[in-house]
């Protein structure tokens, strides 16, 4: 079964993050473990994750993962800032080993010298030092960027580097369509699609591409801007995503969609049932 959810809104709790999804016809689920703009964790229960893993199973949601907040940049040479984004990437990864989710989809952040220069062997050492702190049941999910502002994995070279850097399975990758489209990976063709496909192949390995976030571009190809749009409704378009999930490196990959929203009010059923529409 092809896995096609959304990010959702825990407001209320949880389990209403499962409720939401469920009522737009999804079967996996993203969330932020508490307020994105924050830096503050929320403390739950163990009752809230208990029922929480209860209703994944029940209702047959799954994955599930976490988006780590905005606010963190893991490449800052600012030691107050790291610390504060270590320490939120650790407190998200304890509570996906709560709540079961597989993993933490992370913006690593923004660098001059970016992931290839002189800070590399420091981001090794910090990774190491987070996944020695973190359950093992838990994944680092690098997301590639949109190519804005010094972002580090902007292109497939620069995942390429660090998916060497981190052989093992607790590290892997998700890839945005939007951010990809704005960094200049055209996806609009058959043979643009098949093109991406193979060279994320050959330099990451799609085994290692736990998620997809399915998002259409508001923005032209090459734009380094990460303005997402509804599915279809963009400039990668119905043809360039009936391209992407018809092909069968990509169909056992969870996609979570990111989208506005038909009525600007986030992920809905109708952009949910545009992509169950489009395979083959």
């Amino acid at each position: 079964m092809m896995r096609i959810g959304a990010h959702q809104s825990t407001a209320g709790g949880l389990v209403a993050a499962i409720d939401r999804v469920v009522a737009i016809g999804g079967n996996c689920l993203q969330i932020f473990s508490s307020a994105p703009q924050q830096w503050k964790p929320l403390q739950r229960p163990q009752s809230e994750y208990a029922a929480f893993r209860n209703a994944c199973s029940t209702r047959d949601i799954a994955p599930v993962v976490i988006h780590a907040k905005y606010l963190i940049n893991l490449g800052t040479d600012d030691a107050f800032l790291l610390s504060k984004s270590v320490a939120s990437v650790i407190d998200d990864m304890m509570v996906a080993h709560h709540i079961g989710a597989i993993g933490v989809i992370v913006h690593f952040g923004s660098n001059p010298h970016r992931w290839v220069g002189p800070n590399r062997k420091r981001y090794i050492a910090m990774m190491h030092q987070i996944l020695k702190e973190t359950p093992d049941d838990v994944s680092f999910l690098f997301e590639n960027s949109a190519g804005g502002g010094n972002t580090i994995g902007t292109t497939l070279e620069e995942l390429s580097a660090i998916a060497a850097d981190f052989p093992m399975s607790r590290v892997g990758f998700c890839i945005d369509t939007c951010h990809a489209f704005a960094m200049g990976y055209d996806f609009r063709t058959s043979e643009s699609v098949n093109r991406f496909i193979r060279e994320v192949d050959t330099k990451v390995g799609w085994h290692r591409v736990k998620v997809i976030h399915a998002n259409d571009a508001k923005e032209p190809l090459g734009s380094h801007r990460d303005r997402h749009e509804n599915i279809g409704k963009g400039h990668i378009g119905y043809a360039g995503f009936t391209a992407l999930i018809n092909q069968p490196k990509l169909q056992g990959i969870s996609w979570i969609l990111e989208v506005p929203g038909t009525d600007r009010s986030g992920p809905d059923k109708e952009n949910i049932d545009r992509l169950k529409n489009m395979l083959g």
